[in-house]
């Protein structure tokens, strides 16, 4: 299965990169699925959430990786990033920030 798993995330960071990222939150939502104890695979999850304008679920993708860590930074910055999007009303014209960190280089338990 953790093979599997590193399959799953190797495939959402190639489409992150090519900027699909509906299609890399449909594969850590996969992830999220077979190993929801991993920080990692709630974080990258609200990564892409958040690249979609998808605030509400990129809240929540943050908050249950920082429920598992968390003295994470970067979670805690992307966090803060979606919250101000979804109080402002971040519409679609709004210039969203990105998450301050993808952390797409590799695993973090």
């Amino acid at each position: 299965q953790a093979e599997h798993v590193g399959a799953i995330t190797a495939m959402a960071g190639i489409r992150q990169r090519q900027g699909d990222h509906a299609s890399a939150a449909a594969f850590l939502e996969r992830a999220v699925a077979l190993e929801p104890q991993r920080a990692t695979h709630h974080f990258q999850l609200g990564n892409a959430q958040q690249r979609q304008r998808r605030f509400t679920e990129a809240i929540v993708s943050y908050r249950r990786a920082l429920e598992l860590r968390p003295d994470d930074g970067d979670t805690l910055c992307n966090l803060g990033n979606a919250l101000r999007e979804v109080v402002s009303g971040g519409g679609a014209g709004s210039r969203a920030p990105g998450p301050c960190s993808s952390r797409s280089s590799g695993l973090h338990p």
